[in-house]
C-alpha cells in the first residue's frame, strides 16, 4: 500500500508507454519507448528531476485484438 505523501507537491505528470514513440514533454527530445522504455523513463528522472509514481501494465483494444504495454507515470515536484 502506498502513502499519499509521495504525491504531495507533484505539479506535472507524464505517462511513458512502451508502445509509443514521442517527444519529451519538457525539452522536445525524441524518446522511443518502443525500443528503449527504460531510457525514456530515465530521461525524465535524470534530466528533468521527475519522480517515478507508478509502473504497470495497460491493455488496449486495437484492430488486431488486445495490445498490452508497460506504462510509467512520472511526476515533477
Amino acid at each position: 500500500m502506498s502513502s499519499s505523501f509521495e504525491y504531495v507537491g507533484i505539479k506535472k505528470v507524464v505517462q511513458i508507454s512502451s508502445g509509443t514513440f514521442e517527444a519529451c514533454m519538457v525539452c522536445g527530445d525524441s524518446l522511443n519507448a518502443t525500443e528503449d522504455f527504460s531510457g525514456a523513463v530515465n530521461h525524465y528522472l535524470d534530466t528533468h528531476g521527475y519522480r517515478l509514481l507508478h509502473i504497470g501494465q495497460q491493455t488496449s483494444l486495437v484492430d488486431e485484438g488486445l495490445s498490452s504495454d508497460t506504462v510509467a507515470i512520472l511526476g515533477q515536484p
